[in-house]
């Protein structure tokens, strides 16, 4: 049972990174100031944090049932696409991509309070979605 979690997380993690890094580099055509091994480098690593909150708030949702973690990675991934009909002169996904260890901790301090007090009004449910 852990092992389809496990498998269902990080194909959605693998989603996530795919669609946010698609749209920064291809669609709207980001560009780093780096080369070479400094340039793979930046570019794994967001990815690597793309996939960390695609992958860790799925996790949430399907072990401990906890929905806002979830629900704020898809908006924050959902405003990344928005920089396409976006008005405003700057976007949203260079800042995304650039600062995803910020939202990783947003999503982990939003997943914490959510457990915490789900667990203390006694509302937790007491089995796992998957």
């Amino acid at each position: 049972m852990i092992y389809r979690r496990l498998a269902i997380a990080a194909a959605i993690g693998f989603l996530n990174a795919v669609i946010v890094y698609y749209n920064g580099y291809y669609l709207l055509n980001l560009s780093l100031d780096a080369e070479g091994i400094r340039l793979l480098g930046y570019k794994s690593l967001q990815a690597f944090g793309m996939f960390v909150l695609g992958a860790g708030s799925t996790y949430g949702l399907l072990r401990y049932t906890l929905v806002c973690p979830f629900a704020l990675t898809v908006l924050f991934t959902a405003y990344s696409l928005y920089d396409h009909v976006s008005p405003a002169m700057e976007g949203f996904t260079p800042l995304y991509l650039g600062v995803w260890f910020v939202f990783v901790v947003v999503v982990a301090l939003v997943a914490t309070l959510e457990y915490g007090v789900r667990s203390g009004l006694a509302i937790y449910p007491p089995e796992p979605l998957l």
